[in-house]
């Protein structure tokens, strides 16, 4: 599927109050598969969204500690 499916983005920190950051990303996802595109699109969007939603609740509270 390397060829059919592309995933790609930028990932960035800014200021967000002393001593706090945000997390801004872009990022596309493209499948060139016909019939299950879209499918395969969405799928990939929402795995990646959940896996740095994930990351972030993990990296604050091993900063909380």
């Amino acid at each position: 599927f390397g060829d059919k499916v592309n995933v790609h983005g930028t990932m960035r920190l800014v200021e967000h109050g002393a001593g706090h950051c945000r997390r801004l990303v872009d990022f596309e996802v493209e499948a060139k598969m016909f019939a299950v595109g879209k499918l395969i699109e969405g799928t990939a969007a929402e795995n990646t969204l959940d896996g740095w939603n994930k990351s972030a609740k993990w990296i604050n509270s091993y900063l909380a500690r």
